[in-house]
């Protein structure tokens, strides 16, 4: 079965509860979450407010479809920003585990200073080492490539 998800924070941004709610009436089943969480953006959340969050969930019979996370939303070519979104990616992989969804959105990862420049894609692969290898039993990850260089 096909899935309807939809970004709870592009419904009602400041109301979680009214944002599932509203999204079930119009027929989904299914969430993306990023930010909107009682305030908060997904990267940000603790285990209580994933608690919270699921029983919401529950309680108006939808599940999460995707973490839309923030991951590889940084410079590829600064390493303080490639290691702090490699612990998010930690982070957005306990999240998945502990709301049953084996997707995580992420990005491409881009070099900022480049955009606009017309050339060859930016090499990635370094960046994802971590997250690629040992991925059994990990979620996946897919990636928005709307903003590659």
């Amino acid at each position: 079965m096909l899935d309807l998800a939809f970004f709870t924070d592009e419904v009602a941004r400041d109301d979680f509860d009214a944002s599932v709610r509203q999204g079930v009436e119009a027929g989904a089943n299914a969430t993306e979450l990023r930010g909107g969480l009682y305030g908060k953006k997904i990267q940000d959340i603790s285990d209580e407010d994933a608690k919270r969050i699921a029983a919401t969930l529950r309680r108006h019979g939808a599940k999460v479809g995707a973490i839309g996370s923030p991951f590889g939303k940084c410079d590829h070519t600064n390493p303080e920003e490639v290691a702090a979104h490699h612990r998010i990616f930690e982070r957005m992989a306990a999240l998945a585990r502990l709301f049953g969804t084996p997707i995580i959105r992420g990005f491409a990862f881009w070099a900022p200073a480049r955009r606009g420049e017309r050339g060859p894609r930016p090499k990635i692969e370094d960046c994802l080492d971590e997250e690629a290898s040992g991925n059994s039993g990990r979620p996946w990850i897919v990636y928005d490539l709307n903003d590659i260089c």
